[in-house]
Order: structure tokens, then sequence, then C-alpha cells
């Protein structure tokens, strides 16, 4: 038959195109929450340099070298995980052995975990922030009260007085002070 495509010929076409969608999947990049949803106030130490990132739509979490030692750098968040910006809720070891520090502010938490470099001098630091938007399955009927609760807390919130909040600056020049 001329003009016509033997069955190995289809074969070998329909395979084409199903490797060529497998490709087109795997480079695809998971969508990543932003770092100004995640982690909008990014408080580094001097000289640490990135190493990672990593996430999902909710949540974030970036890795970085710094030069100085685990204590040094949990000495340093905990100076600035304090009121007036954030509320320091836990700070302890993982069963790894990293230093971890939990932190709440009027934005998204924040977690710090702390754990030495084991090759030379210095630390790495984990930070990890998750968005405040949560998507509610309003299929269910605990989603759909969920849903109602959230929606009118939300309108008090509107209705209330706006703050004016210290700005990340200030808080900083008024711990320097």
């Amino acid at each position: 038959m001329r003009g016509s495509f033997h069955t190995p010929t289809l074969s070998l076409l329909a395979l084409v195109l199903v490797l060529s969608a497998c490709e087109k999947k795997k480079t695809e990049e998971p969508k990543l929450a932003q770092i100004n949803e995640a982690i909008p106030n990014l408080i580094l130490p001097q000289g640490a340099t990135f190493v990672s990132r990593s996430g999902s739509a909710d949540a974030l979490s970036i890795v970085f070298r710094a030069p100085d030692e685990p204590d040094a750098i949990i000495a340093y968040y905990r100076r600035f995980l304090t009121p007036p910006l954030w509320r320091l809720v836990s700070d302890g070891k993982d069963n790894t052995g990293a230093h971890v520090l939990f932190a709440e502010q009027q934005g998204p938490p924040l977690w710090v975990r702390v754990w030495p470099d084991s090759t030379q001098s210095g630390s790495y630091v984990q930070l990890t922030g998750g968005v405040n938007r949560l998507t509610i399955d309003t299929t269910t009927a605990a989603g759909r009260a969920l849903k109602a609760r959230q929606d009118s807390l939300e309108a008090v919130r509107l209705a209330a007085p706006v703050k004016p909040r210290k700005t990340l600056d200030s808080a900083r020049k008024a711990l320097i002070r």
C-alpha cells in the first residue's frame, strides 16, 4: 500500500509522542511561593551565601551557608526575632541536633534551623516561611463552615481601624540604640 503507514511506523510515532510529553512534564518546575509572600522580612547574617531553594505554592525554604558557628547564628536570630515585630514561640533542638527557632509575626511565621557545616567552620541555615493563604475545600460541610468563619473574620478585620506597624528598619534601629 503506497502512501499509508505501516503498524511499526505508527507504533514508533506514538512512542515518540509519549516520550516528548513525558519530557515536557519533567522540565516543568513546580510553582514555588514567592519570597515576599513566605519570608517577607528576610534576615540574613553577614557573609551568608545562597545554597538552595525548595518548597511549594504554600511554603518556601531557603538554605544558605554562614561563616559563623551555630551558637553565634542562633544568638543573631534571637536578637532579631523579638517584639514588636516578632514573637519567638519555640527555641530548641530537633532529633538531628540542629537548633530550631519558630517565630510568629503579623505575617507569615518563620522557622529557622541551624546546624554546623561538617566540612569546614561555619553553619548552614534553613529559613522556612509559610504563605498566609490557605485553600479551603468547600465541597465538605466542615470546609464550608470554615470558609464562612474565615469570611466573617475577614469582614471584622476590614472594619477594624488599622494601626501603623513599625517597619523592620525602625525595629532594628530600636535594637541598636
